[in-house]
């Protein structure tokens, strides 16, 4: 489903459900995007906010695999399993990568922690490590000017999928 038809209480729902289960702890997803032969890869990600109108972003390097993936192919599904109670979240649709210069990728390196901005000036991702890493920085401020490598994945859902794991009997319900 677009954006524009995530509704207000659908998008409610889903946050309220990410809150009651994360708290003030990262939002921990599985994305599962389609390489280049057409085969599933999926991989944890964290969400990092659910907006108001229903997209998902999630920051990443723009030298992964996912992002590649992506470029190439922007169907994508974003998966929740809320143990606390017994719940999946299920949301195939369509990712759009924001790159240097979109302002959405701005706003969202504010949100970053210092430390975590600190990650997008190391090696590439999947990079063999030769020696000691001490020459990284730990700490990145919001001020310093955004590496090259920050990428904004966003998700729009086309469907949500879902699934209460009650003892019995399981329900679904599926929204699109």
């Amino acid at each position: 489903m677009p954006a524009a038809m995530m509704t207000p209480s659908l998008v409610q729902l889903l946050a309220d459900a990410l809150d009651l289960e994360f708290g003030d702890r990262p939002r921990i997803a599985a994305l599962a995007t389609i390489d280049a032969h057409g085969a599933p890869r999926a991989r944890s990600v964290i969400v990092r906010r659910l907006t108001e109108g229903g997209e998902f972003w999630i920051t990443s390097d723009g030298r992964s695999e996912k992002n590649r993936h992506l470029r190439a192919n922007p169907r994508a599904e974003l998966v929740f399993y809320l143990a606390g109670r017994r719940e999946q979240l299920r949301m195939p649709g369509e990712c759009t990568v924001h790159g240097e210069g979109d302002a959405p990728r701005e706003e969202a390196w504010k949100i970053l922690s210092d430390e975590t901005r600190a990650l997008f000036f190391g090696p590439a991702p999947g990079t063999r490590r030769v020696g000691c890493d001490d020459h990284f920085s730990q700490r990145v401020p919001a001020i310093t000017p955004m590496p090259a490598s920050f990428e904004l994945i966003v998700l729009v859902p086309r469907e949500v999928d879902h699934l209460r794991l009650s003892p019995w009997p399981h329900g679904r319900t599926r929204y699109s």
